[in-house]
């Protein structure tokens, strides 16, 4: 909730589904509720709790961090902070030429490659995070240029993010 009391979009997302995954009304998900002892989830329905979340609100969560959660408002705080990477890396020069897919970056491997970098340790900045996937996808996807936006949600009062964007050329 912001500071008047109004649920901001993605802690609406979050009740969703979070309600939808436990089968309770949106009405049982108070702050201090246990998701394990009063809604009886079990590790995975975290985990696949998690996996949805994170589509539901472009976030990546680290499955270590949803094994310590233990209520609701938990889960919501975690949401909330985790890091909500958006990238949009250039393909190589060749795909300009080519008009062809097989010359362009594969946006389903890039993706998973970012999951796994965020899920690999804790960043404190999130300059950090968004430092590491500019340099993961000019080395590891040959893209010669990246445009790397990254930020955690509602962290402070009154603001909807805080975060940063980066840019990065291959040298």
């Amino acid at each position: 909730m912001n500071d008047v009391g109004v649920m901001v979009p993605v802690e609406q997302a979050i009740r969703r589904v979070v309600a939808e995954f436990l089968g309770v009304s949106a009405e049982d998900l108070v702050p201090e509720v246990s998701l394990v002892d009063d809604l009886a989830a079990d590790s995975l329905d975290l985990i696949e709790m998690g996996l949805a979340l994170e589509v539901e609100c472009d976030v990546v969560l680290d499955d270590r961090l949803l094994e310590s959660v233990r209520t609701y408002r938990e889960l919501v705080d975690a949401v909330l902070a985790a890091p909500h990477p958006c990238v949009a890396p250039l393909p190589g020069e060749a795909v300009f030429a080519s008009d062809r897919v097989a010359d362009t970056i594969d946006y389903e491997q890039v993706a998973l490659s970012i999951k796994a970098l965020a899920g690999s340790g804790h960043f404190r900045l999130v300059e950090t995070l968004a430092g590491r996937i500019a340099r993961l996808l000019i080395d590891d996807f040959g893209a010669p240029w990246v445009k790397v936006n990254a930020a955690k949600i509602a962290i402070l009062p009154n603001a909807k993010f805080v975060g940063v964007s980066i840019e990065r050329r291959k040298t």
